[in-house]
């Protein structure tokens, strides 16, 4: 996975990529309480990386108006990575 974003975002530092990729992966652990990755969400993961270095520059930005100065801000990933990610989650059990 490391490749194929290096290969679409050159210009980022691979220490970069590499944090996104681990906080990616965090998440995918944490939400779907899981405590691997399977081969079968490689694909939302990559996913999930580009979104988060597209929203770099932006931090965030969703939406931005000119002459009325309107911004919104997504700090979230796209339903549809959740509807990929929801197949995988298990039940947390106490």
């Amino acid at each position: 996975m490391e490749e194929k974003l290096k290969l679409l975002y050159p210009s980022v530092e691979n220490s970069v990529i590499e944090l996104v990729i681990e906080q990616a992966q965090s998440f995918v652990l944490d939400y779907c309480n899981l405590d691997t990755i399977p081969n079968e969400l490689n694909s939302v993961l990559l996913d999930m990386c580009k979104q988060d270095l597209n929203r770099l520059k932006s931090e965030g930005l969703s939406s931005e108006s000119a002459g009325g100065s309107t911004l919104s801000y997504n700090e979230d990933y796209t339903p549809n990575v959740y509807k990929r990610l929801k197949k995988h989650k298990k039940i947390k059990h106490l």
